[in-house]
């Protein structure tokens, strides 16, 4: 060890402890010394190598980790939104008027039908489940019909079309389609008659009135059937309407 007795100023020395290198800072103020010793970091040393290793594994270890909690909450995500449970909770909700109203338009691609919609942020684009997804079965649907539907704010991909609430063009194109079918069974009633108890049974029963004109020869057929039919043409209401066709 070396002892300096003639330091007089600030002064620094440097020293090597055990292959790592020492500073020594001596400062003189307002002639009272103070000393600072400091290990120094930035030299190669063996010390100095192992230090930064281990920064750089802790860093690693921290982006490992939010990697990790990232693909989790992922999973997490995609879980929900594939449990069919809560989709169809949330088909419920929304079929209940909840969520965000849009437009769907309908279209065909190899053999399914596509629904595309606009949300707040993008447009959006779902195969539908079914071959034939409008509840009333025999209407018959064509690419560019459109609907009113809804969807969930959190998760745009979760859509409800509302099959009785199509737009005027597509609700025209299922009207004219219904009274050609209404005329083909009557060919004894005029085409005002058969166009006035057309819009008479949309007026009563809407869609599922189109539906009932539709299957009015369906005999087996659970529902928009003979019987359907029948109890729909001489009920009071269908009736009194139709004495304004005659």
């Amino acid at each position: 060890m070396l002892i300096d007795f003639g330091v007089k100023d600030s002064k620094n020395y440097s020293f090597f402890l055990d292959q790592e290198l020492f500073e020594l800072q001596l400062t003189r103020d307002q002639g009272r010394f103070s000393y600072d010793l400091k290990h120094n970091e930035d030299i190669d040393s063996p010390h100095n190598r192992r230090r930064e290793q281990e920064k750089k594994t802790g860093k690693w270890r921290i982006i490992a980790s939010v990697v990790v909690l990232a693909f989790f909450a992922v999973v997490m995500l995609v879980a929900w939104s594939n449990n069919p449970q809560d989709r169809a909770e949330t088909l419920a909700l929304l079929a209940a008027g909840q969520g965000v109203s849009t437009e769907v338009s309908l279209y065909q691609k190899d053999g399914q039908w596509h629904a595309n919609y606009r949300t707040d942020e993008s447009v959006h684009d779902i195969v539908l489940s079914s071959t034939h997804p409008i509840t009333v079965m025999k209407l018959e649907l064509s690419s560019g019909n459109r609907f009113a539907g809804r969807y969930w704010a959190d998760q745009p991909d979760i859509l409800f079309v509302d099959w009785m609430q199509p737009s005027d063009e597509t609700l025209a194109q299922f009207m004219h389609q219904t009274m050609e079918y209404h005329a083909s069974s009557h060919p004894e009633l005029s085409p005002q008659q058969i166009g006035c108890q057309v819009r008479l049974a949309h007026e009563l029963q809407a869609l599922d009135g189109l539906g009932i004109i539709l299957g009015q020869n369906r005999k087996n057929a659970p529902k928009f059937n003979r019987n359907d039919y029948l109890r729909l043409t001489r009920s009071t209401e269908f009736r009194a309407g139709n004495r304004a066709c005659l």
